[in-house]
């Protein structure tokens, strides 16, 4: 048919970086393009409120979170859908 059927291999990661008090960068490898998503949120195991996005079709995402609260514990999730509209998710 040619298109995929599943949601593109989460490779490595999802990894946080360049941590500040307001904003933090999440980065992961996906074994083939697609978009970028992070939803987020202050309350482990809950429907995220929040999501920064990236729609460029990439294999290295990288999305930074920005407005963050000082002193706040942050839960998140990867996510990303490919060119055949399969939606990949980290865990938590």
């Amino acid at each position: 048919k040619g298109s995929y059927t599943s949601e593109a291999p989460l490779v490595s990661g999802p990894t946080t970086s360049d941590i500040t008090t307001r904003r933090a960068n999440i980065s992961w490898v996906t074994g083939r393009t697609a978009d970028s998503r992070v939803t987020y949120g202050i309350k482990s195991g809950e429907y995220f409120n929040d999501e920064t996005a990236n729609s460029r079709q990439v294999t290295n995402h990288v999305v930074t979170l920005t407005n963050l609260l000082p002193a706040t514990t942050y839960f998140y999730k990867a996510r990303w859908t490919d060119e055949d509209g399969n939606l990949g998710e980290s865990n938590e």
